[in-house]
């Protein structure tokens, strides 16, 4: 045992040279202790609610749709009768500016992004993502398949309006459609948010999402059933509408928005 003297007289030794027992050489250990070597790094899972560019293109949307309350209110002020009244004959207080029609465009906007959203934790849920570029394409992949099929949706309304019935009842229903997309969008935009923000809860926001969109296509479809329904023979045209235009182009969206999903983590686990 090695021992050294202090300047007072004292000797001192190592811990290490003190003499041990046998059960205490056993018992003694050197190895360094695991608080003292930390972890392994691991990557982190992103989400969009860390992407700055997203959370920058939503607050801006938040900000357009305050600066535009005004406009949707006086937008909403006729919910009922857009969504479900025939009126063929215009109010004469009724007002459709250019200002509408912005609000429209921005709430129609809103409705794409909530879907793409929506899609996106649907498809992709806890998937270890540990790329924002990839979070980014794919977002936009899925806005874009939602905004195509809002325009396809509304240009065949157009189509179908004016070759089965008359301009002014085409524009009635073309007006509904609008309407039941905007106030689509406003209850669709909240649960979207909610689900990036708070994945843990997704599942029930995405249901919900889900019944209300279920509600708002029964509200138009009902609209429409009003609209092109005279007899009888009318009722085979409406079946096949509902088939070619309601139901088909919904799985199809849905399936091509599952490719898009599964293409870009293919892409991340190469």
């Amino acid at each position: 045992m090695k021992s050294y003297l202090t300047d007072t007289g004292v000797q001192l030794c190592r811990p290490t040279d003190v003499p041990m027992t046998e059960v205490e050489q056993k018992a003694f250990t050197a190895v360094a202790t695991d608080y003292t070597c930390g972890e392994l790094p691991v990557e982190r899972n992103l989400s969009p609610a860390g992407d700055s560019p997203l959370i920058a293109i939503l607050l801006l949307l938040a900000a357009l749709v305050m600066f535009n309350a005004g406009h949707a209110r006086r937008l909403f002020r006729n919910l009922g009768q857009d969504l479900w009244g025939l009126r063929q004959r215009q109010n004469a207080f009724d007002e459709h500016t250019a200002n509408e029609t912005q609000t429209f465009i921005l709430l129609i906007f809103l409705l794409c992004v909530g879907q793409a959203l929506l899609l996106y934790s649907w498809f992709v849920g806890d998937v270890s993502v540990t790329s924002f570029h990839t979070i980014n394409i794919c977002l936009i992949s899925l806005f874009a398949l939602t905004a195509g099929f809002f325009i396809f949706k509304l240009l065949a309304i157009m189509v179908i309006g004016n070759v089965f019935t008359d301009s002014n009842s085409a524009a009635i229903w073309t007006r509904g459609f609008n309407t039941t997309s905007a106030f689509l969008g406003v209850l669709t935009i909240f649960p979207a948010l909610i689900v990036i923000f708070y994945p843990t809860i997704a599942f029930p926001m995405i249901i919900l999402a889900l019944c209300t969109f279920i509600g708002a296509e029964i509200s138009f479809v009902i609209k429409g059933f009003k609209i092109f329904y005279d007899n009888f023979a009318d009722l085979l045209y409406f079946i096949l509408y509902l088939c070619s235009l309601e139901i088909i182009p919904i799985v199809i969206v849905y399936l091509m928005a599952r490719a898009i999903c599964m293409f870009f983590l293919s892409e991340i686990n190469i």
